[in-house]
This record gives structure tokens, sequence and C-alpha cells, in this order.
């Protein structure tokens, strides 16, 4: 082998002994993985100037990024949730009377305050759907008239006592007592209540009633607290404002009396700790309570209050700030014009009856008044409720075919001649009120026939109106509109004068005050022409409402309806759980009082719920009653807590 042959192999197998020798002695003389806080400080004296830029961007590109991630996590595993405590304060027009369950349909205020301290057997939830509250189950017998509840097991007084079966059957009891006077007395009128054991009963209808379990819609009263008392002093017990115990989410705390003319200004209530739902995260709800609409909404603005409940549209402009959250509540509810045709016989002509309704423009109303919070309806029966009849037969608005139809029985006169007419009227009138006859002349110096004629006339006469009517027998045609003291009634009744005197009709507006009408107006149905709003209810059912029973207070049927065939068609509904048959009756029932006129449907309207911002979690829409604004109470809050997932 030659010498270079030598070389190349040696070259060719030689290894290296050790790599990275360089970096493997420095291992050796520093044991330690990383380098020291001594020898990090010299670093940066071997970086240049670009390096060290490098470096500083790398570093905050990761302080940033962990930041980031940090902030995610936290936020990701910390929410914020409601927490108990706080106070909400309502307002409320008009004041409580009787805040008891078996009372409460009288007066809103009562029912307002009623449903957050008493339970009921069933409730309306958020979607006004009915369902079980203080009973656990139920059952409906084959024959439709017999009807088993079993109530909870968990449910209780405030003051610790069980509700139980004797509870139930006491209240029915008291409603079926003449004595006490209950408002439910005639829906509960014939049920048989039988006492099962501690916890179940049974109800027995005389006959099969479809929109029973609505009726059952009803807070029991404790007979450990109202058992002792007289039924007919049932009415005056103390209990009735203060109630010392409650089986709602809430209980009373106290109230607080003007001390001049002793009306309640303030109520409170507070947690039932015992109430068996959900409890509340609120601790107390306090009502203030308002005779006028304007100071309640001056309050609501200045943060007086926190809430105010069913703003009339004709305020809603006013209501609307930053501070304030405005719910629109669907109330089952229509705005009519009754004709009682028993007061003034004149309206017993049906066809004045069909002009009166032919010269309405309710886009008018809607539009210019309500500002389109609300929808036209031309009978009893709203949309998405049972017998709901699209196809009735609707008064189409035309001013010159009304005018053309009166001239067939009504003369046109023009102002002077009214004049005339109505001065010899009214000197007649005074005449016999004061017992002056042509022989005898007045001496008392009190009396001025030409004053007081004169008074009449200028008080009577609209000098907009271009012309009046009158029979052969020169009776003016005149109708007064009688309704609440309200802006929204008050602008809606004048806007109706206003059309009716575009016909040649004479018409006044009568303002009476809301309790006033319901307590003497309506109860004695003392009105010619009211215009007034029906609250329906979840179920659809017109029986209180037209049915020739419910003439006379306190039934409902406010035109004083009767009809033997529309009797018939609303009997045969409430007896059937057909919703088909139920629908055909309803809209055959429709078709009668389309063509009787006994009423004018105008609108159902929509309400305005004003809510300070601050209050969260409220949650309303489409209601049953007014009271059931508070079906979503539950959820309501001020306070809140950070808390970990």
């Amino acid at each position: 082998m030659s010498l270079p042959d030598f070389f190349k192999f040696t070259k060719k197998e030689a290894k290296v002994l050790v790599k990275n020798f360089d970096q493997q002695l420095v291992k050796k003389l520093n044991k330690k993985s990383l380098p020291s806080w001594s020898q990090l400080r010299y670093l940066f004296r071997f970086f240049n100037r670009k390096e060290r830029t490098v470096f500083w961007s790398s570093l905050l590109l990761a302080l940033i990024t962990g930041l980031i991630w940090l902030s995610f996590f936290v936020f990701s595993h910390l929410a914020v949730l409601p927490t108990d405590g706080g106070e909400y304060t309502e307002g409320l027009i008009g004041s409580p009377k009787l805040i008891n369950p078996i009372f409460e349909s009288v007066n809103d205020v009562d029912g307002d305050i009623s449903s957050l301290l008493y339970a009921k057997l069933f409730k309306h939830d958020e979607n006004r759907q009915i369902k079980p509250d203080l009973v656990e189950s139920y059952q409906i017998s084959e024959d439709k008239k017999t009807y088993t509840l079993k109530l909870r097991e968990d449910i209780y007084w405030s003051d610790g006592e069980k509700i139980t079966a004797d509870d139930l059957a006491f209240t029915f009891d008291t409603i079926q007592n003449p004595e006490v006077g209950s408002p439910f007395y005639n829906s509960f009128q014939g049920v048989v209540v039988d006492k099962l054991n501690e916890t179940s009963v049974s109800l027995t209808l005389k006959e099969p009633f479809a929109p029973f379990l609505n009726s059952l819609v009803l807070g029991l009263i404790p007979e450990h607290v109202f058992g002792q008392m007289n039924p007919a002093n049932i009415r005056l017990a103390k209990d009735n404002l203060q109630p010392i115990v409650a089986s709602g989410p809430y209980k009373f705390f106290k109230l607080i009396k003007d001390g001049n003319t002793n009306n309640i200004q303030t109520y409170i209530i507070e947690k039932n700790e015992k109430y068996f739902g959900e409890k509340p995260y609120l601790q107390t709800i306090t009502f203030k309570f308002y005779d006028d609409f304007e100071q309640a909404l001056t309050d609501l603005r200045n943060q007086t209050i926190n809430g105010l409940g069913f703003i009339p549209n004709t305020s809603r402009e006013k209501t609307v700030s930053k501070n304030i959250n405005l719910y629109d509540l669907q109330l089952p509810q229509y705005t009519a014009l009754f004709f009682n045709q028993n007061k003034d016989k004149v309206l017993k002509d049906e066809v004045l009856r069909s002009c009166l309704a032919m010269s309405i423009d309710k886009k008018f109303i809607l539009e210019n008044i309500l500002k389109n919070n609300g929808q036209i309806v031309h009978g009893p029966i709203l949309k998405n409720e049972i017998g709901y009849y699209p196809d009735i037969k609707k008064t189409v608005f035309n001013t010159e075919e009304a005018n053309n139809l009166l001239d067939k029985s009504w003369s046109r006169i023009d102002q002077t001649r009214f004049l005339e007419i109505r001065k010899e009227q009214i000197i007649k009138e005074l005449k016999d009120k004061y017992q002056i006859n042509s022989s005898t002349a007045s001496t008392s110096p009190d009396i001025d026939l030409e004053k007081e004629t004169q008074e009449r006339l200028t008080k009577e006469t609209d000098l907009k109106q271009s012309f009046y009517r009158k029979d052969k027998n020169d009776n003016i045609l005149s109708l007064t509109i009688t309704t609440a003291d309200t802006p929204e009634y008050t602008a809606v009744a004048n806007a109706i004068a206003d059309f009716w005197k575009n016909i040649g009709i004479q018409t006044f507006v009568e303002l009476i005050d809301g309790k006033q009408l319901v307590k003497e107006n309506i109860r004695d149905r003392n009105y010619s022409v009211l215009l007034f709003g029906e609250v329906l209810g979840n179920d659809p059912d017109p029986y209180a409402f037209w049915h020739s029973s419910q003439t006379q207070f306190p039934g409902l049927n406010l035109s004083l309806f009767v009809d033997k065939d529309a009797d018939k068609l609303l009997e045969d509904a409430r007896a059937s759980d057909d919703i088909t048959k139920r629908t055909e009756n309803y809209k055959k029932f429709q078709d009668v009082l389309a063509k009787k006129i006994p009423a004018i449907f105008l609108y159902t309207p929509v309400y305005a719920y004003a809510i300070d911002a601050n209050i969260k979690g409220v949650s309303v829409g489409s209601i049953a009653i007014p009271s059931d604004r508070f079906s979503s109470l539950n959820k309501w809050y001020i306070k809140t807590a950070k808390q970990w997932k």
C-alpha cells in the first residue's frame, strides 16, 4: 500500500471524540442549566442596538399576551349575577281598600298588592298560559263537571301554619256566602266543595263549564284567621288592609297614613321566607298612592319612585327618558261605546245606532290619539283568542251615508232655528221647575228666567257645529257620552262627539272620576252612552259581558243587551270543551252583535309600563289581568355579586 493510500484510509476512518467541545467545557465549569442573575446582568453588553430592540419588543408582546389570556380566563370564569336585596317602589293611581283575594277584582290597586301576598290555586305564566301554583295536580271527570284538586305538600302560611284543604273549602264557603259580598259570588254559585283529605278537594259544577280552570286563578284566605269572624263582618276586618299572614312571595310589613286625611300614602311589603316557590331577589316592595297621574309621573322622572303602571298613550311621550324603560303591556281588553237603550229611548232606533257607528273614524282615533299604540277592533273577541272572527261584518266610516239615512227621520235645522227651539224649551222647563205659570209672576229675587235661559243656551251651543237635527215634534237629537276623567278617554270622547256633530247630533261629554264612575254610574247603569274598557281575562268567554243574566251589577253587560239567540249561543259555548264548537258559537254570537249594534267596538289599547332603568331582569308582555305584570317579579333585581363559575 502506498503512502498516499494510507493517509486516505486514515482520514476516512477518523472519528470526532467530543462534539461541541467549547460548550461542554463551559457546562463543566458551570453546573447550572440556566444562567444566574449575575450572569444575565452582562447579557445586554453583548447585544447590539437591533438585538436589544428585538428583545424588549418580544418581552412586551409576551407580557401583553399573558395579560390578555389572564383577563380572558378571569372573565370567562367570573360572572356578575343577581343577588338578594334592594327595594322597588311603584306608584299606583288610587288607594287600597280590600287587599284580600276574594275581593281583589273590585279594585286594580287591591289586585296588584294581593297578587304578591296571596298565592293562587292556578296562575298565569309570562305567556298567559295557565299553570298550577298551590295545586300540585288536578283531574277533570268525564262529564266535565267535577274537578279534583290536590294541593302541594310544601305550602305554608307566613306564620308557619300549613295550607290545607280546610283553607280551600273555607275560601269557597266564604265566597258563596251572600253576606260576605264577594264579587266572585256569581262565578261559584252552585259549585259544591267536598274535602277528600288534608290536601285534596273536589269541586262539582251544576253544568260543564269549559273555562272553569280560569276561574280558579284565585288566592286562598286562611281559615285560622278569618274563620272566627262573622261572615257579614269579614269585609270590615283589619286583616283586609294589614293581613297578619300571607302565602305569596311577599308579606305585609307596614303602611303609612296621611295624618290629616287618614288616607294610606305608602304600603310596604317584604320578602316571605316561608314562600314555597322561587323566592324573589328584591327584599321589599313599596307602593305609593296618587290621586293625580301627573304628580305620579313627576315623581317617576325625579326618581322618587322606580315604576309607574299603565302609562296612558296620551302621556307616553312625556315619560320617555334615558333613565326609564318602557315596556308595552298587551291586555285582553277592548274599549267600546255601550248604548243604554233603557236610559235613552232614542237609542232604540237601530238605524240611528248604525249611523252613529258609521260616522266614527276609528283610524283617526288610533293614529292621532293612541299614536298607533293599539289595534282597531270590530267585535268583543280579540285576535289570537278562541272565536276570533276577522270576517265579522264591519261598519265602514262614511259620514255622507250616515247623514242621508238620518235625513229620513230627523230634519236638519240651522243654528238659528236650533236656538229658537231650545230657548222655548228651556223657558218651559224652568217655569215647571219654579212652578211659574202665566197668571203668576215670580216674585223671588233669586229667579232670573232670562239669565238662566241664556246661560243654558250658551252651555249647550257649539258654534262650530253647522247644523242640528229635530224630529216632527221639535225634539232635538241629543246624546251624552259618559266616561272616566282620564287623558285617553277624555280625548277619545271629545273626538267621537265631534264625529257625531258632523251628522247633526248635539253631543255632550260627561267626565266622571274613575272610582265614582264604577261605584255609581256603572253600578246603577246611570248613563246613555258609556265609553269604557272591559278587561276580558285569560279566557275569551263573553258570557259575563253579554248574557242577559248579567245586565244588573255586578254583571258586566253594560249595554243591557237581551237576545235569546245570543244567550243560547253563549250558554252552549261555555258548556263545551270542543274548541271547534266554541269557536263556531262565538262567531254566530258576533254576527248577532254586528246586526243589533248594542255597542260600537273601537280599539284594543297597548299600555306602557314605566320602570327605572336600574331595575334589571324585567320581562313583561302579554298579560291576562293588570296584576300579571308582576308574574316575573321573582327575576327582578337591583343588586349584583361576582361569583366564580
